[in-house]
């Protein structure tokens, strides 16, 4: 890694949202996306051939076609995340089903969030069926403590790449409602509330803090909380990658070329500044960049620790046009 840069200039804010600012540049949408280059192993995380790229804003980037990679993966999270609250979010639907009762609307994402659905992983028929199932053991998904143990309860929920990996740590995640309620009197719905003062992002900050219990790694528990935030359960908002030893960290370390935490954050809340993007967008995107190792082939797969790139189970195709002004906003 390279020694930390002082942080580049913050470009002219754009309007949160899946829209970024159309940037002031000689070359247009129109214009077509970079040619790709030669795909090379570097390290743990394959790479296109350098072709004299560089960014203060990316340092850890060499290539034009990384860039777009980047940002293709931007606009496909956003789409993904988008479908959270529409008819075509697969089990995710049980979440918006019960807005209007956070406790059950948060039981519910727990169970799709453990069971990580993904096509590949065959994880999306999975997390129906742990819906179904368990909804039979209690109609109001919010008392499962007593299933936690099941062997039938550890089978249902077989992890996709984004849930646990543990044995017993399905049965464990169920166990999570009534151990978060116990923080807060008994009452679920308290916990999930938090103070009065808290703002959707210091809320998604300390649940996901709070959420940090056997079973539960970092990206189930940010995927929890953002089907909450998307589908109108919980007044929840990413406000950071939270980062945490698993891939995405993996990610954003190749991107900025740094390893101190802190400064990864910092450095990220410019990208999302810059670009536009959510939070939620890009800490889904870093983990399918880290991912795409997984399922690849030649020396970076053989050497990579990722578990594969996931679609969530949602639907969501690259927007090529805003790709390119996203790719044009990261090469400044």
């Amino acid at each position: 890694m390279e020694k930390a840069k002082s942080e580049p200039a913050a470009a002219t804010p754009s309007a949160k949202g899946t829209a970024a600012r159309r940037p002031t540049s000689s070359r247009t949408a129109s214009a077509g996306p970079a040619p790709r280059s030669r795909s090379v192993a570097t390290g743990q995380l394959s790479r296109n051939a350098d072709d004299g790229f560089r960014s203060d804003l990316l340092p850890g980037l060499r290539s034009t076609a990384d860039v777009m990679v980047l940002a293709e993966e931007l606009t496909k999270a956003e789409a993904r995340l988008s479908a959270l609250g529409g008819e075509d979010a697969g089990p995710w639907t049980a979440v918006s089903e019960r807005v209007g009762d956070p406790a059950a609307a948060f039981v519910a994402s727990l169970v799709v969030a453990v069971a990580s659905p993904d096509e590949a992983a065959g994880s999306v028929a999975t997390a129906a069926t742990a819906l179904t199932s368990l909804l039979a053991i209690d109609p109001t998904l919010t008392a499962l403590e007593h299933v936690a143990g099941a062997s039938e309860v550890q089978s249902i929920l077989d992890a996709g790449p984004r849930g646990p990996r543990a044995h017993d740590a399905a049965g464990a995640a169920l166990s999570v409602p009534a151990a978060l309620a116990a923080r807060s009197g008994g009452s679920l719905e308290v916990a999930l509330a938090g103070e009065a003062s808290w703002t959707p992002e210091r809320r998604f900050a300390r649940l996901l803090d709070r959420l940090a219990l056997r079973g539960l790694p970092r990206a189930a528990r940010f995927d929890l909380l953002v089907a909450l935030g998307r589908t109108g359960a919980l007044e929840v908002e990413a406000d950071g990658l939270h980062l945490g030893g698993d891939q995405v960290t993996d990610a954003a370390k190749r991107l900025f070329a740094i390893a101190d935490v802190p400064l990864l954050e910092k450095r990220a809340a410019a990208i999302v500044e810059l670009t536009g993007v959510r939070w939620d967008a890009f800490e889904l995107a870093l983990w399918n960049i880290a991912g795409a190792d997984a399922t690849g082939t030649g020396a970076a797969a053989r050497w990579s620790t990722a578990k594969p790139a996931t679609t969530l189970g949602l639907p969501g195709d690259t927007d090529d046009e805003q790709a390119l002004v996203i790719a044009e906003l990261l090469q400044g």
